[in-house]
């Protein structure tokens, strides 16, 4: 009778224990193979086209969640004219810097990394802008107005993209949102005296003053305010 028991017993543990080994490797089973691939490394095709060289990593860390942070070089040059009662003028400038992106992914239709997409992101970027001034006047707008820019913005926003992964791993994503940054800067002229205080409120130097009544088209690099965002990205996923 004992025995009988004992046996009645062992069975029901013995068809448990399997019913429940074969929900976890049925449920573990199928989340490997929605998130086979869990990492994608990138890089922004757009931002290739103006000078900026990015490189981006991508993790599942959830079944929907992902985190995502980017790097990037920032490495350019650009020329400008300005003509003034009749006299031309040219400058050409050099800029280099890096950018950093952190963001916070949710794809809300299927497994992390794959799908539609709603993130979050913030943004920092340091540049520094050598500009050479061709002038070599005595006075005035004639002078040469050589300067050293340093310009750091940072802010944050959201995105909304979609990112597809082929069955042999390649990846492409695409983006488009908005966010706000802010800016600061730091300038200082070639010519020591351009750094005194102008005696106009609405600049804050002399060099500040005499270049903007000499280079009129000339626009200020990394705005504050709302601005867009958009981007493609091609890469890997492992």
């Amino acid at each position: 009778m004992l025995l009988t028991i004992l046996n009645t017993l062992s069975t029901m543990y013995t068809t448990k224990f399997k019913f429940i080994l074969l929900i976890t490797i049925l449920f573990f089973g199928v989340t490997a193979k929605s998130q086979e691939r869990i990492n994608v490394i990138k890089t922004n095709v757009v931002g290739a086209f103006v000078g900026q060289y990015q490189l981006t990593y991508e993790r599942a860390f959830l079944p929907s969640l992902s985190g995502q942070f980017s790097l990037g070089a920032i490495s350019t040059g650009s020329e400008g004219t300005s003509t003034v009662d009749g006299q031309s003028y040219s400058y050409e400038t050099q800029k280099s810097g890096i950018i950093i992106v952190p963001e916070l992914r949710w794809y809300p239709g299927k497994f992390a990394p794959e799908g539609f997409f709603i993130a979050a992101y913030g943004r920092l970027r340091n540049i520094n802008k050598d500009l050479t001034d061709h002038s070599n006047g005595a006075s005035g707008i004639d002078q040469n107005l050589s300067r050293e820019e340093s310009v750091l913005t940072y802010g944050g926003g959201g995105t909304l993209g979609f990112q597809w992964i082929s069955r042999g791993g390649f990846s492409f994503d695409i983006f488009l949102g908005a966010g706000y940054k802010s800016r600061s800067s730091k300038m200082k002229y070639d010519l020591t005296h351009l750094n005194d205080k102008s005696s106009d409120e609405n600049y804050s130097t002399v060099g500040d003053q005499l270049f903007s009544k000499k280079y009129l088209d000339f626009k200020l690099e990394d705005t504050e305010g709302v601005s867009p965002r958009f981007g493609f990205n091609f890469g890997y996923a492992f």
